[in-house]
């Protein structure tokens, strides 16, 4: 992982949200709420959208963790 994805605020956010809900399933779940299911779910497709964002940050578009955009082609 580098520097820019660490920086970046919205992967921050979706990792974040992700665990967060996937401790509230671990606790619905002990707890025998048919809940934890929903949360569990979102968290697996918050950390899918968060690992998408950070292979484009690293690989495809740099300019997404500096806040800029992509120069438009006139």
């Amino acid at each position: 992982m580098n520097w820019p994805v660490i920086k970046d605020r919205r992967w921050m956010i979706l990792q974040s949200t992700s665990i967060f809900l996937a401790i509230i399933a671990l606790i619905l779940a002990v707890n025998n709420n048919s809940y934890w299911v929903v949360f569990s779910a979102l968290s697996m497709l918050l950390m899918v959208i968060g690992v998408d964002r950070a292979a484009k940050i690293t690989h495809e578009k740099p300019e997404i963790a500096e806040g800029k955009h992509p120069c438009k082609r006139q």
